[in-house]
């Protein structure tokens, strides 16, 4: 089996083969690795990126995708996300097709664990490159913190930088995030302190509905509804958690779109209303939806919204329904 190689770095980015399988399932180290694969590729004008999931049965497309060939840019990444649910035919096609890759694109698969039964896959594992993605430490992420103030020019003070690190933790996209709006809040020259950043930050429900959007994403209806039932014990009203759920639907559905009409990616924001690392983060949450079943996901949610409306059962119940009924879909 080639070595599995470790997080990659500035000085340690992947290395540049036809295909690339990337183990790991943090987020923000994988946005990090596929951004610096595609600045080594001669950035964005002149390498496209264009991402699929395994778990939405999208493995044959990622495969068309990476055999043909570009009709904007010199270079293209194709990612395979999920690649451990790949079907054992699906494995199969990818190991035909890493005998004979495309000479102009990099396709690199995203497996979440080692672990997997399946033979063909053991097989890839031998055949390409391996590299290990791990999370980054709490060290590593205050230091990204702290580099990203000194080049905004914005003074965090220290009780407030440490509420943003305690609350984002290793998690490197929301602390980018979140990072953002201080930055954006206080401007050049700025100043935060403990009392307007803890008004900046993200809200415990908003994040406990990207987590239960998560849930929806993994087809795990019982954690969604644990996650659910403790933002009702915070006083939070489902009308609210309804709307939080309707807009993160609505930009993952804009997200879905954009790649569906084959809109390069720097015009994204243009087409999503979205930009930084906001929109990497609805990227990445998309990635585990179709376009068909965020559209089922949005008509579930309008329909939920007219039956509060029309007071027909308790507000609770229905957005209970409403978590079932969209991992059912998801």
């Amino acid at each position: 089996m080639p070595p599995v190689r470790s997080t990659p770095s500035k000085k340690d980015s992947l290395p540049l083969s036809p295909v690339l399988l990337c183990i790991g399932t943090d987020s923000f180290r994988i946005r990090q690795a596929l951004d610096q694969l595609v600045k080594r590729l001669g950035g964005e004008n002149n390498c496209e990126r264009r991402e699929y999931d395994a778990g939405q049965s999208e493995t044959a497309n990622a495969l068309e995708d990476a055999a043909a060939s570009s009709l904007f840019t010199p270079r293209r990444v194709v990612v395979l996300h999920q690649f451990e649910k790949a079907k054992v035919e699906e494995l199969e096609a990818a190991l035909s097709y890493i005998k004979k890759p495309a000479k102009d694109c990099v396709l690199v698969l995203i497996l979440g664990s080692k672990k997997s039964p399946k033979k063909a896959l053991k097989e890839i594992m031998d055949k390409v490159p391996n590299v290990e993605l791990k999370p980054p430490a709490p060290s590593e992420v205050r230091a990204m913190v702290v580099q990203r103030l000194k080049e905004a020019e914005v003074r965090l003070d220290a009780d407030a930088l440490n509420l943003l690190l305690e609350r984002v933790g290793t998690r490197g996209l929301e602390a980018l995030s979140e990072l953002d709006k201080v930055i954006l809040y206080a401007g050049p020259k700025g100043r935060v302190d403990l009392a307007t950043c803890r008004s900046l930050l993200a809200t415990d429900p908003e994040e406990d509905v990207w987590t239960i959007t998560r849930n929806v994403a993994a087809k795990d209806p019982a954690t969604a509804l644990m996650n659910l039932r403790r933002i009702f014990e915070q006083g939070v009203e489902p009308v609210l958690v309804l709307g939080m759920l309707a807009r993160l639907f609505r930009q993952m559905w804009a997200v879905r779109t954009a790649e569906a009409e084959g809109i390069p990616r720097n015009k994204w924001s243009e087409a999503t209303g979205l930009e930084g690392y906001p929109l990497q983060a609805t990227i990445q949450q998309a990635s585990g939806f179709s376009l068909a079943n965020l559209e089922r996901g949005l008509a579930r949610i309008r329909a939920t919204d007219e039956m509060l409306k029309s007071s027909a059962g308790t507000p609770e119940t229905a957005l209970e329904r409403l978590v079932v009924e969209l991992s059912a879909s998801s």
